[in-house]
């Protein structure tokens, strides 16, 4: 019990010294550095709150690796939040599509006045409810709707397996719906899934303006089930491109998502030389995140992404 008061100083100590650090290279490293070395020995210890950068508190596992870069660093995604965050308006209906623990639906719903709401889709069930703590110390629940439910191109049942978080002793993390037998490495269970398309009007929504899509491989299926949505509504999408998961089912990522954005008649920005820059996707890195602007709009959507406040 003592060593893990000493480590947890220790952690604690770095953590503020750099989320007062400019954010240059090397911060990283210092941070996964010293979670190991001084790694929390008992339960009691592991989940921690971290007050984040954009003006919020987390419950994160220092277990999960997504998890502890924010309590060492105090932002999680931070550049593509800020543009979000420019480019949608206060009154926005938003979903939040792979929520996790909340790193993107706590500050969106906070950027949300009294006209404005969000729902947040997470199927894991620790998530969720680490979800739920986050979201309750934070906001009011009155604007968010949380949803323990995972969106794909079908209704029914998928297997989901508890990726390399869980795997570290992490209570909460990283999922991904199971595609081979490398996946029977993890534990699994079934979620229940549904289509966007086949479950919109009993969101108790007229229409939605921005959708956040983050669910490991599984993106291009979700597109798939809420096909009809995005006509109708136009949304903007900020969207993961994990080329890693796409290899894995024998697919080309970045052709699907170009060939979803030219038949929808979308347009991709991706970030480039300190910008958001409207490129195709096929330029995409092995990792990266793309926002799909409506071409109507794209050009004035950019410009707004770029804006240095908002």
């Amino acid at each position: 019990m003592l060593l893990d008061h000493v480590n947890h100083g220790i952690r604690a100590s770095t953590a503020l010294a750099l989320r007062h650090t400019p954010d240059v290279k090397g911060r990283w490293h210092i941070a996964l550095a010293v979670n190991k070395i001084f790694a929390p020995l008992s339960q009691s210890f592991c989940t921690v709150s971290v007050p984040m950068r954009l003006g919020h508190r987390m419950q994160v596992d220092l277990r999960a690796f997504g998890q502890f870069h924010a309590y060492y660093l105090g932002d999680f995604d931070n550049r593509a939040i800020h543009a979000t965050l420019r480019v949608i308006r206060q009154d926005s209906v938003i979903l939040d599509v792979g929520a996790n623990v909340g790193f993107w639906t706590v500050p969106l719903a906070m950027h949300l006045n009294g006209s404005g709401c969000l729902h947040a889709f997470e199927p894991v069930p620790a998530n969720f409810q680490r979800l739920v703590a986050n979201v309750r110390q934070n906001t009011s629940p009155d604007q968010i709707h949380l949803h323990e439910l995972g969106l794909s191109d079908q209704n029914g049942s998928l297997p989901i397996c508890l990726r390399d978080d869980f795997e570290q002793g992490a209570e909460t993390g990283n999922a991904a719906i199971v595609i081979g037998p490398e996946d029977l490495v993890f534990d699994r269970f079934t979620i229940q899934v549904n289509r966007l398309d086949d479950i919109f009007d009993s969101l108790g929504v007229d229409r939605i303006d921005f959708i956040k899509a983050d669910i490991e491989g599984h993106e291009h299926r979700f597109l798939a089930g809420a096909v009809n949505t995005i006509r109708r509504f136009r949304p903007i999408l900020f969207v993961e491109i994990n080329q890693v998961y796409y290899k894995r089912q024998n697919q080309d990522g970045p052709a699907l998502f170009q060939q979803w954005l030219e038949s929808n008649s979308y347009r991709a920005a991706l970030y480039r030389k300190g910008e958001w820059r409207l490129d195709i996707v096929r330029n995409c890195k092995a990792f990266e995140d793309a926002f799909f602007f409506p071409s109507e709009t794209a050009v004035e959507s950019v410009r707004r992404a770029n804006r240095r406040k908002h």
